[in-house]
């Protein structure tokens, strides 16, 4: 069955939290130094999201992303992403739908931004071939647990937006 997708609503945080990819888990869980459940870190980027969509397998959700004002940098946009092992079902499918979404996202930002783990393979493969500039140097060592982020962005320039095909 194709995907779907529509605006998200707060109920797709646990949906999604609730069956979240390990290493997205540990990347959310571990970037802020709280206690928050992952189901409240993704309501409440939801809830703060200026753009945020939910992919849908049939009527479960498989992934939900957005974009965020930057606190300190307005024409600056915090994309994110989290999935579930069923979305890597449809690599070819979200590689096009995330071209298309990544150009409603710099329609609101002219820069998008955020760090990603360093072992996120997955994410790390699929923000380059959406078009993100993904930087391996350097690394930093955030959050509760010290571990490896890197950092990515797309800024809106007419050669980098990304290609639809």
């Amino acid at each position: 069955m194709p995907l779907s997708f529509r605006p998200s609503s707060p109920t797709d945080a646990l949906r999604v939290a609730s069956r979240a990819r390990p290493i997205d888990r540990r990347e959310w869980e571990g970037l802020d130094n709280d206690d928050l459940p992952l189901a409240d870190k993704l309501w409440t980027g939801i809830r703060d999201a200026r753009a945020c969509w939910t992919a849908l397998e049939e009527d479960r959700p498989v992934a939900v992303w957005g974009v965020t004002p930057h606190p300190q940098q307005a024409r600056v946009g915090v994309v994110w992403m989290i999935c579930t092992p069923e979305l890597l079902k449809y690599r070819r499918l979200i590689l096009l739908y995330g071209r298309r979404y990544t150009k409603k996202m710099v329609a609101l930002f002219p820069l998008l931004v955020n760090v990603v783990h360093r072992d996120n393979h997955v994410s790390i493969d699929w923000l380059q071939r959406v078009g993100y500039a993904v930087e391996f140097e350097p690394v930093y060592l955030l959050g509760r647990y010290g571990d490896p982020y890197i950092r990515f962005s797309l800024c809106a320039t007419p050669h980098s937006l990304p290609a639809q095909h």
